[in-house]
Protein backbone atom coordinates (compact mmCIF):
# COMPACT_ATOMS: atom_id res chain seq x y z
CA UNK A 1 0.00 0.00 0.00
CA UNK A 2 2.57 2.19 1.04
CA UNK A 3 4.39 1.88 -2.36
CA UNK A 4 0.39 2.44 -4.26
CA UNK A 5 0.50 5.77 -2.15
CA UNK A 6 3.96 7.02 -3.68
CA UNK A 7 2.31 7.06 -7.00
CA UNK A 8 -1.04 8.65 -6.37
CA UNK A 9 -0.97 12.54 -5.97
CA UNK A 10 -3.77 15.14 -6.71
CA UNK A 11 -3.80 18.10 -8.42
CA UNK A 12 -6.81 20.68 -6.63
CA UNK A 13 -8.40 23.58 -8.04
CA UNK A 14 -10.60 26.26 -6.13
CA UNK A 15 -12.98 29.05 -7.35
CA UNK A 16 -15.29 30.79 -4.34
CA UNK A 17 -18.02 32.67 -6.27
CA UNK A 18 -21.76 33.63 -6.69
CA UNK A 19 -22.67 30.14 -7.00
CA UNK A 20 -24.05 30.17 -3.68
CA UNK A 21 -25.97 33.09 -1.67
CA UNK A 22 -23.72 35.12 0.71
CA UNK A 23 -20.09 33.60 -1.31
CA UNK A 24 -20.56 30.53 0.96
CA UNK A 25 -19.64 27.95 -1.27
CA UNK A 26 -16.22 26.72 -2.99
CA UNK A 27 -16.25 24.60 -6.07
CA UNK A 28 -13.34 22.15 -5.62
CA UNK A 29 -12.35 20.28 -8.75
CA UNK A 30 -9.49 17.20 -8.32
CA UNK A 31 -7.35 15.47 -11.32
CA UNK A 32 -6.66 12.16 -9.94
CA UNK A 33 -3.07 11.47 -10.97
CA UNK A 34 -0.84 8.19 -11.25
CA UNK A 35 2.94 8.45 -11.84
CA UNK A 36 1.40 11.84 -13.26
CA UNK A 37 -1.05 10.63 -15.20
CA UNK A 38 -4.48 11.50 -15.33
CA UNK A 39 -6.57 8.41 -14.34
CA UNK A 40 -9.91 9.98 -12.77
CA UNK A 41 -11.54 13.03 -10.98
CA UNK A 42 -13.49 14.56 -7.61
CA UNK A 43 -16.25 17.26 -8.09
CA UNK A 44 -17.00 18.51 -4.75
CA UNK A 45 -18.60 21.44 -3.19
CA UNK A 46 -17.06 23.19 0.57
CA UNK A 47 -20.14 25.21 1.84
CA UNK A 48 -18.82 27.38 4.69
CA UNK A 49 -21.63 27.69 7.06
CA UNK A 50 -19.78 30.92 9.07
CA UNK A 51 -20.66 32.87 6.86
CA UNK A 52 -24.87 31.92 6.10
CA UNK A 53 -26.43 34.54 8.67
CA UNK A 54 -28.42 32.71 11.30
CA UNK A 55 -31.35 31.58 9.73
CA UNK A 56 -30.68 31.32 6.00
CA UNK A 57 -29.16 27.81 5.83
CA UNK A 58 -31.80 26.49 3.48
CA UNK A 59 -31.98 30.05 1.35
CA UNK A 60 -28.66 29.21 0.49
CA UNK A 61 -28.59 25.71 -0.22
CA UNK A 62 -31.70 26.70 -2.62
CA UNK A 63 -29.79 29.44 -4.13
CA UNK A 64 -27.06 26.46 -5.21
CA UNK A 65 -28.71 23.67 -6.50
CA UNK A 66 -31.36 20.71 -5.81
CA UNK A 67 -28.59 18.20 -4.74
CA UNK A 68 -27.05 20.78 -2.21
CA UNK A 69 -30.66 22.10 -1.25
CA UNK A 70 -31.37 18.21 -0.54
CA UNK A 71 -29.06 16.89 1.11
CA UNK A 72 -28.37 20.31 3.59
CA UNK A 73 -32.26 19.85 4.41
CA UNK A 74 -31.86 16.15 5.04
CA UNK A 75 -29.19 16.46 7.04
CA UNK A 76 -28.46 20.23 8.64
CA UNK A 77 -31.93 22.29 10.82
CA UNK A 78 -32.31 25.47 9.23
CA UNK A 79 -31.39 27.95 11.92
CA UNK A 80 -27.74 27.37 12.63
CA UNK A 81 -26.58 24.64 10.25
CA UNK A 82 -26.21 21.83 12.78
CA UNK A 83 -25.68 18.16 12.13
CA UNK A 84 -29.03 16.35 12.65
CA UNK A 85 -27.20 13.49 12.87
CA UNK A 86 -26.45 12.20 16.71
CA UNK A 87 -23.67 10.03 14.79
CA UNK A 88 -22.00 12.81 13.62
CA UNK A 89 -23.03 15.63 16.39
CA UNK A 90 -19.56 14.37 19.00
CA UNK A 91 -17.07 15.54 15.63
CA UNK A 92 -19.91 18.77 14.36
CA UNK A 93 -18.68 21.97 14.15
CA UNK A 94 -21.33 24.36 12.51
CA UNK A 95 -19.07 27.22 12.43
CA UNK A 96 -16.91 25.16 10.16
CA UNK A 97 -17.76 24.03 6.56
CA UNK A 98 -18.75 20.76 5.55
CA UNK A 99 -18.11 19.14 2.14
CA UNK A 100 -20.48 17.28 -0.94
CA UNK A 101 -18.46 15.24 -2.99
CA UNK A 102 -20.64 15.69 -5.96
CA UNK A 103 -19.11 12.88 -8.47
CA UNK A 104 -15.95 10.63 -7.55
CA UNK A 105 -14.52 8.95 -10.70
CA UNK A 106 -11.89 6.45 -11.17
CA UNK A 107 -10.75 5.02 -14.96
CA UNK A 108 -12.34 1.34 -14.87
CA UNK A 109 -8.27 0.13 -15.82
CA UNK A 110 -7.26 1.71 -12.11
CA UNK A 111 -11.09 1.42 -10.51
CA UNK A 112 -10.65 -2.40 -10.46
CA UNK A 113 -7.44 -1.76 -8.03
CA UNK A 114 -9.89 -1.15 -4.64
CA UNK A 115 -6.87 0.64 -3.39
CA UNK A 116 -6.14 3.15 -5.94
CA UNK A 117 -9.49 4.89 -5.46
CA UNK A 118 -9.33 4.59 -1.62
CA UNK A 119 -6.50 6.12 -1.95
CA UNK A 120 -7.01 8.85 -3.60
CA UNK A 121 -9.82 9.63 -1.74
CA UNK A 122 -8.09 9.44 0.85
CA UNK A 123 -5.56 12.27 -0.49
CA UNK A 124 -8.34 14.42 -1.04
CA UNK A 125 -9.83 14.31 2.79
CA UNK A 126 -6.20 15.04 3.66
CA UNK A 127 -5.78 18.04 1.75
CA UNK A 128 -5.02 21.30 3.75
CA UNK A 129 -8.10 22.83 2.21
CA UNK A 130 -10.42 19.87 3.61
CA UNK A 131 -8.67 19.72 7.16
CA UNK A 132 -8.72 23.48 7.59
CA UNK A 133 -12.51 24.04 6.41
CA UNK A 134 -14.49 21.11 7.20
CA UNK A 135 -15.91 18.76 9.96
CA UNK A 136 -18.48 17.10 8.22
CA UNK A 137 -18.24 15.15 4.51
CA UNK A 138 -20.87 13.75 2.57
CA UNK A 139 -21.25 11.67 -0.42
CA UNK A 140 -24.56 10.63 -2.20
CA UNK A 141 -24.31 7.31 -3.96
CA UNK A 142 -25.64 6.61 -7.66
CA UNK A 143 -29.12 4.67 -8.14
CA UNK A 144 -28.48 1.38 -8.81
CA UNK A 145 -24.71 1.66 -7.08
CA UNK A 146 -21.97 -1.30 -7.04
CA UNK A 147 -21.15 -2.29 -3.91
CA UNK A 148 -17.83 -1.05 -5.03
CA UNK A 149 -18.24 2.44 -5.46
CA UNK A 150 -19.20 2.19 -2.15
CA UNK A 151 -16.16 0.74 -0.18
CA UNK A 152 -14.02 3.77 -0.89
CA UNK A 153 -15.85 5.70 0.95
CA UNK A 154 -16.63 2.96 3.40
CA UNK A 155 -12.57 2.26 3.80
CA UNK A 156 -12.20 6.21 4.39
CA UNK A 157 -14.70 6.39 7.71
CA UNK A 158 -17.73 7.04 5.87
CA UNK A 159 -20.55 5.08 6.90
CA UNK A 160 -24.64 4.95 6.19
CA UNK A 161 -26.11 6.44 8.92
CA UNK A 162 -29.52 4.40 9.73
CA UNK A 163 -31.75 6.97 11.39
CA UNK A 164 -31.62 8.68 7.89
CA UNK A 165 -30.94 5.39 5.95
CA UNK A 166 -34.54 4.08 7.74
CA UNK A 167 -36.25 6.95 5.24
CA UNK A 168 -36.40 4.77 2.21
CA UNK A 169 -35.32 6.14 -1.11
CA UNK A 170 -32.56 7.82 -1.94
CA UNK A 171 -31.94 8.75 1.55
CA UNK A 172 -30.18 5.24 1.85
CA UNK A 173 -27.93 5.96 -0.45
CA UNK A 174 -26.29 8.80 1.63
CA UNK A 175 -22.98 8.39 3.21
CA UNK A 176 -21.26 10.65 5.47
CA UNK A 177 -18.29 11.06 7.88
CA UNK A 178 -16.83 13.43 10.18
CA UNK A 179 -13.37 14.94 10.04
CA UNK A 180 -12.36 12.71 12.73
CA UNK A 181 -13.38 9.19 10.75
CA UNK A 182 -11.79 10.69 7.58
CA UNK A 183 -8.37 10.83 9.58
CA UNK A 184 -8.15 7.23 10.94
CA UNK A 185 -6.37 4.77 8.98
CA UNK A 186 -8.14 3.43 5.93
CA UNK A 187 -9.85 0.38 6.63
CA UNK A 188 -9.05 -2.83 4.91
CA UNK A 189 -11.15 -4.25 2.29
CA UNK A 190 -12.01 -7.37 4.38
CA UNK A 191 -13.62 -4.73 7.25
CA UNK A 192 -15.92 -3.12 4.94
CA UNK A 193 -16.59 -6.01 3.04
CA UNK A 194 -18.56 -7.10 6.32
CA UNK A 195 -20.65 -3.91 6.30
CA UNK A 196 -24.22 -4.32 5.99
CA UNK A 197 -26.19 -1.81 4.43
CA UNK A 198 -30.18 -0.85 5.96
CA UNK A 199 -32.35 -1.29 2.75
CA UNK A 200 -35.89 -0.25 2.58
CA UNK A 201 -38.07 -1.43 -0.03
CA UNK A 202 -39.33 0.93 -2.30
CA UNK A 203 -43.16 2.13 -1.70
CA UNK A 204 -45.75 0.63 -3.41
CA UNK A 205 -47.58 3.01 -5.69
CA UNK A 206 -50.97 3.41 -7.42
CA UNK A 207 -50.52 1.31 -11.05
CA UNK A 208 -52.54 1.35 -14.13
CA UNK A 209 -56.41 1.97 -13.50
CA UNK A 210 -55.53 2.66 -10.03
CA UNK A 211 -52.91 5.67 -10.60
CA UNK A 212 -55.63 6.86 -13.11
CA UNK A 213 -58.43 7.13 -10.74
CA UNK A 214 -55.80 8.39 -8.64
CA UNK A 215 -54.84 11.54 -10.95
CA UNK A 216 -58.69 11.98 -11.85
CA UNK A 217 -60.08 12.43 -8.46
CA UNK A 218 -56.78 14.57 -7.46
CA UNK A 219 -58.08 17.11 -10.59
CA UNK A 220 -61.96 16.72 -10.04
CA UNK A 221 -61.67 18.03 -6.10
CA UNK A 222 -58.81 20.68 -7.28
CA UNK A 223 -60.66 23.03 -9.60
CA UNK A 224 -61.46 25.63 -7.27
CA UNK A 225 -65.20 25.57 -7.56
CA UNK A 226 -67.54 23.26 -5.97
CA UNK A 227 -67.88 19.62 -7.19
CA UNK A 228 -70.34 18.06 -9.28
CA UNK A 229 -70.10 14.72 -6.93
CA UNK A 230 -72.74 13.14 -9.36
CA UNK A 231 -70.81 13.37 -12.41
CA UNK A 232 -67.77 12.23 -10.06
CA UNK A 233 -69.69 9.21 -8.55
CA UNK A 234 -69.98 8.22 -12.67
CA UNK A 235 -66.63 8.69 -13.02
CA UNK A 236 -65.68 6.59 -9.94
CA UNK A 237 -67.66 3.82 -11.24
CA UNK A 238 -66.47 3.62 -14.52
CA UNK A 239 -62.96 3.62 -13.24
CA UNK A 240 -64.21 1.02 -11.01
CA UNK A 241 -65.63 -1.39 -14.05
CA UNK A 242 -62.36 -0.97 -15.85
CA UNK A 243 -60.70 -2.58 -12.90
CA UNK A 244 -59.21 0.47 -10.87
CA UNK A 245 -59.74 -0.04 -6.80
CA UNK A 246 -61.01 2.43 -4.28
CA UNK A 247 -58.47 0.81 -1.70
CA UNK A 248 -54.99 0.21 -3.92
CA UNK A 249 -55.66 3.48 -5.87
CA UNK A 250 -55.36 5.85 -2.71
CA UNK A 251 -58.52 7.42 -3.97
CA UNK A 252 -59.95 7.77 -0.66
CA UNK A 253 -56.81 9.61 1.23
CA UNK A 254 -57.57 12.22 -1.75
CA UNK A 255 -61.00 12.88 -0.89
CA UNK A 256 -60.15 13.52 2.90
CA UNK A 257 -57.35 15.70 2.18
CA UNK A 258 -59.97 17.96 0.30
CA UNK A 259 -62.42 17.12 3.04
CA UNK A 260 -65.11 15.90 1.09
CA UNK A 261 -67.15 14.37 3.33
CA UNK A 262 -69.38 12.94 0.04
CA UNK A 263 -66.77 11.45 -2.34
CA UNK A 264 -65.70 10.04 1.47
CA UNK A 265 -68.93 8.25 2.04
CA UNK A 266 -69.02 6.89 -2.02
CA UNK A 267 -65.53 5.32 -2.05
CA UNK A 268 -66.49 3.93 1.50
CA UNK A 269 -69.70 2.37 0.11
CA UNK A 270 -67.79 1.32 -2.29
CA UNK A 271 -65.19 -0.74 -0.47
CA UNK A 272 -65.34 -0.29 3.01
CA UNK A 273 -62.03 -1.88 3.55
CA UNK A 274 -60.55 1.31 2.45
CA UNK A 275 -61.43 3.03 5.51
CA UNK A 276 -58.08 1.46 6.74
CA UNK A 277 -56.57 1.43 3.21
CA UNK A 278 -52.33 2.81 4.06
CA UNK A 279 -50.56 4.82 1.28
CA UNK A 280 -46.80 4.89 0.48
CA UNK A 281 -45.53 5.93 3.69
CA UNK A 282 -48.51 3.86 5.71
CA UNK A 283 -50.66 6.82 6.34
CA UNK A 284 -54.55 5.86 6.92
CA UNK A 285 -56.91 8.04 5.94
CA UNK A 286 -57.66 9.03 9.90
CA UNK A 287 -54.06 10.23 10.09
CA UNK A 288 -54.99 12.86 7.64
CA UNK A 289 -58.29 13.94 8.71
CA UNK A 290 -56.60 14.03 11.85
CA UNK A 291 -54.19 16.64 10.99
CA UNK A 292 -56.34 18.44 9.11
CA UNK A 293 -58.68 18.71 12.07
CA UNK A 294 -55.47 19.98 14.01
CA UNK A 295 -56.14 22.78 11.67
CA UNK A 296 -59.26 24.19 11.57
CA UNK A 297 -59.01 24.90 15.39
CA UNK A 298 -59.92 28.59 16.26
CA UNK A 299 -60.47 30.74 19.25
CA UNK A 300 -63.82 29.22 19.27
CA UNK A 301 -62.59 25.41 19.11
CA UNK A 302 -62.28 22.61 16.29
CA UNK A 303 -66.00 22.64 14.89
CA UNK A 304 -66.12 20.48 11.49
CA UNK A 305 -64.74 17.05 12.02
CA UNK A 306 -67.25 15.08 9.81
CA UNK A 307 -65.03 13.46 7.81
CA UNK A 308 -63.06 12.28 10.56
CA UNK A 309 -66.27 11.37 12.31
CA UNK A 310 -67.40 9.87 8.93
CA UNK A 311 -64.21 7.81 9.43
CA UNK A 312 -64.43 6.65 12.89
CA UNK A 313 -68.19 5.60 12.73
CA UNK A 314 -67.28 3.00 9.46
CA UNK A 315 -64.77 1.45 12.02
CA UNK A 316 -61.35 3.53 11.43
CA UNK A 317 -58.56 1.58 13.17
CA UNK A 318 -56.86 3.90 16.33
CA UNK A 319 -54.06 1.88 16.52
CA UNK A 320 -52.52 1.51 12.52
CA UNK A 321 -49.37 3.64 12.52
CA UNK A 322 -47.48 5.08 9.58
CA UNK A 323 -44.00 4.30 8.70
CA UNK A 324 -42.46 6.36 11.59
CA UNK A 325 -44.48 4.40 14.12
CA UNK A 326 -47.17 7.52 14.71
CA UNK A 327 -50.84 7.32 14.60
CA UNK A 328 -53.85 9.69 13.89
CA UNK A 329 -53.80 10.35 17.54
CA UNK A 330 -50.07 11.51 17.60
CA UNK A 331 -50.27 13.51 14.63
CA UNK A 332 -53.64 15.62 15.74
CA UNK A 333 -51.72 16.34 18.73
CA UNK A 334 -48.85 17.14 17.43
CA UNK A 335 -50.17 19.69 14.73
CA UNK A 336 -51.79 20.95 17.56
CA UNK A 337 -48.81 21.66 19.34
CA UNK A 338 -46.89 23.07 16.05
CA UNK A 339 -50.04 25.55 15.25
CA UNK A 340 -49.84 26.56 19.01
CA UNK A 341 -46.29 27.25 18.86
CA UNK A 342 -46.16 29.43 15.75
CA UNK A 343 -49.54 31.43 17.13
CA UNK A 344 -47.70 32.31 20.06
CA UNK A 345 -44.21 32.89 18.19
CA UNK A 346 -46.39 35.30 15.33
CA UNK A 347 -47.71 37.20 18.41
CA UNK A 348 -44.65 37.99 20.09
CA UNK A 349 -45.22 35.43 22.95
CA UNK A 350 -42.70 32.91 24.37
CA UNK A 351 -43.08 29.73 22.92
CA UNK A 352 -43.50 27.14 25.33
CA UNK A 353 -41.91 24.07 24.84
CA UNK A 354 -44.51 20.80 25.29
CA UNK A 355 -44.19 17.30 24.46
CA UNK A 356 -47.33 15.16 23.41
CA UNK A 357 -47.55 13.92 26.90
CA UNK A 358 -48.14 16.98 28.40
CA UNK A 359 -49.94 18.40 25.90
CA UNK A 360 -53.10 20.63 27.30
CA UNK A 361 -55.59 21.05 24.65
CA UNK A 362 -57.41 24.60 25.19
CA UNK A 363 -60.62 24.35 24.22
CA UNK A 364 -63.65 21.23 25.40
CA UNK A 365 -64.25 20.54 21.42
CA UNK A 366 -59.97 20.32 20.93
CA UNK A 367 -59.81 17.87 23.95
CA UNK A 368 -63.13 16.00 22.59
CA UNK A 369 -61.07 15.48 19.00
CA UNK A 370 -58.02 13.53 21.39
CA UNK A 371 -60.53 11.52 23.29
CA UNK A 372 -61.70 10.66 19.94
CA UNK A 373 -58.62 9.75 18.26
CA UNK A 374 -56.65 8.51 21.46
CA UNK A 375 -55.96 4.48 20.76
CA UNK A 376 -57.05 1.92 22.71
CA UNK A 377 -53.87 1.37 24.48
CA UNK A 378 -52.93 4.92 24.32
CA UNK A 379 -50.20 7.12 22.19
CA UNK A 380 -47.60 5.14 20.39
CA UNK A 381 -43.70 5.43 21.84
CA UNK A 382 -43.38 7.69 18.24
CA UNK A 383 -46.53 9.71 19.50
CA UNK A 384 -44.70 10.20 22.47
CA UNK A 385 -41.70 11.17 20.86
CA UNK A 386 -43.58 13.82 18.76
CA UNK A 387 -42.65 11.33 15.70
CA UNK A 388 -38.63 12.01 15.96
CA UNK A 389 -36.76 9.50 14.44
CA UNK A 390 -34.30 8.17 17.12
CA UNK A 391 -30.91 9.18 16.03
CA UNK A 392 -32.02 12.31 14.87
CA UNK A 393 -31.53 15.83 17.17
CA UNK A 394 -34.52 18.47 16.93
CA UNK A 395 -33.21 21.88 18.32
CA UNK A 396 -35.53 23.44 20.31
CA UNK A 397 -34.33 26.64 18.65
CA UNK A 398 -34.32 25.63 15.24
CA UNK A 399 -37.63 26.96 14.31
CA UNK A 400 -40.19 25.43 11.35
CA UNK A 401 -43.94 24.60 12.07
CA UNK A 402 -46.16 22.19 11.08
CA UNK A 403 -46.04 19.37 9.16
CA UNK A 404 -48.22 19.65 5.74
CA UNK A 405 -46.64 16.77 4.13
CA UNK A 406 -50.16 14.71 2.66
CA UNK A 407 -50.90 18.07 0.91
CA UNK A 408 -48.18 17.71 -1.22
CA UNK A 409 -49.57 14.34 -2.14
CA UNK A 410 -52.89 15.08 -2.12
Amino acid sequence: MSNLSDTISIRLRQKTGNEMEFKALTTINVDILQNENKIGYIEAWLVHRCRIPSGYYYVAFDGHSSDCQWLGCALMEPKLGRTKLESLAPYDNNRSGFVIIDDFYVEDEYNRDENVSAVALSKFLKHNLIIQNATMMIYELQPNYARQDANAFLRNGFFQDPAIAGEGGAEQRILVASSYHTKLPLRSSQEVARVQFVTVPDPQMPQGKDEELLTYIKGALRMGEEPDCQIIFGNIDEYLRDGASVKASHAIHVGVANDSEEVVRYLLEKDPSAVNASDASLWTPLMIAATSAAGKATKDGIKDTKVMDLLLSRGADKSLQDNKGMTAYGHYVKQRMDYDEMTSAMCGKRVKTQTVATYKAKHPSERAVQAKLLPPNGPSASDLRGGQVPGIIVYEDEGGFGNDDFFADY
